[in-house]
């Protein structure tokens, strides 16, 4: 069992919530950022994934750990290194979309709660990050079946060990088994090269796609999207019943090149917005977005904070994380960084895990 969790205070404005957490040996409040959208997010992945906790009363304290986490990981928001948009960028929507409507993909490989599209999904800490749908590191991850998007972090090591575990894991099971990987166009990796599972592999060019950045859960909407410099080659490794299940044929690696086009992931927001004004759901309006059950999302002050809306003077008030924000429902329709389990393809199977 866990230590009692302290007191964590959180202050909630229109678009993001501010979740405060005073040490007892500090007289400094931590706090940490998060939008709103994203911790709805959260609030799904958590209701989904998290059994111990279904009256949410340790809601927000993980969600605190979560952030400060990936913060102490990747060091303040938007630093000079770019560390964030190397290991924690993700594809846009579009592409996740192709990825499972023509190759069946319903589990990404390298995630975090943050950025991830799918309910379930690898990350890097499996112990902030399992409340929310992790799996937990993708080396220790083993699947017998099921299609995988893998997009590693940009680390020659890590992408190595990735291509000799997927091997393994391809030649251990007579399943239907894909992964499509996604890396940097910077050099040719030999085990890639090698690999008797390679089915294909093209090459997006740099300047000709986009990426979601790596904070875009702290980010404006405007601000996610960033021009990819470099090239990015994406690879089938596939099985031989996994290439006559999902094998990259002509139609669906056009349409993968397709999905990348810049402007793809605004375009589709647009058609989503125009569609909710109009009053037609968004499953009828677009059908690349899967079908999903109601979602909900934390009811906004009516008050702001200071300091982010000079027009007012008041502060938002402080409430203790020990009763969870109120949760009202909102669209049926689940929005694009809204977790959910696509239909129409069977889910991942895993080997029986044997007990002590």
């Amino acid at each position: 069992p866990s230590p009692r969790m302290p007191t964590i205070e959180y202050l909630q404005d229109r678009d993001h919530m501010i979740i405060k957490y005073t040490p007892a040996t500090i007289n400094q409040p931590d706090a940490q950022y998060i939008n709103l959208t994203y911790l709805q997010k959260l609030e799904q992945l958590y209701r989904h994934n998290c059994f111990d906790d279904k009256k949410f009363d340790l809601f927000i304290g993980r969600v605190w750990c979560l952030l400060k986490r990936y913060q102490t990981f990747l060091g303040n928001a938007l630093n000079s290194s770019q560390e964030a948009e190397l290991t924690q960028a993700a594809l846009p929507v579009p592409v996740f979309e192709c990825l499972h409507r023509h190759f069946g993909v319903s589990f990404e490989c390298f995630a975090s709660p943050f950025n991830s599209y799918f309910r379930q999904y690898c990350s890097a800490f499996a112990d902030t990050d399992a409340y929310f749908g992790s799996r937990g590191p993708f080396l220790d991850f083993k699947p017998v079946s099921g299609s995988f998007q893998v997009n590693p972090p940009h680390c020659e090591e890590l992408i190595e060990a990735s291509l000799l575990h997927i091997d393994k894991l391809l030649t251990d099971t007579m399943e239907p088994l894909s992964f499509i990987v996604f890396l940097p166009e910077w050099k040719s990796i030999s085990k890639l090269d090698d690999s008797m599972y390679k089915r294909r592999s093209m090459v997006v060019l740099g300047m000709a796609h986009e990426y979601r950045h790596g904070y875009q859960h702290m980010l404006q909407k405007s601000d996610v999207l960033i021009k990819c410099m470099q090239g990015t080659q994406v690879v089938w490794l596939q099985n031989s019943a996994g290439y006559a299940r999902w094998g990259p044929n002509e139609i669906r690696v056009e349409a993968l090149r397709e999905a990348f086009r810049p402007q793809r992931d605004r375009e589709r927001e647009r058609a989503a917005a125009a569609a909710a004004a109009s009053g037609v759901s968004s499953s009828q309006q677009s059908p690349s977005t899967p079908p999903s059950a109601a979602s909900t999302a934390p009811t906004s002050n009516s008050s702001t904070i200071s300091g982010v809306n000079s027009n007012s003077s008041s502060a938002a008030p402080t409430t203790s994380a020990s009763s969870s924000p109120s949760l009202t429902t909102t669209s049926s329709s689940m929005s694009p960084l809204s977790p959910h389990t696509p239909t129409g393809n069977p889910p991942p199977q895993f080997p029986m895990t044997i007990s002590n």
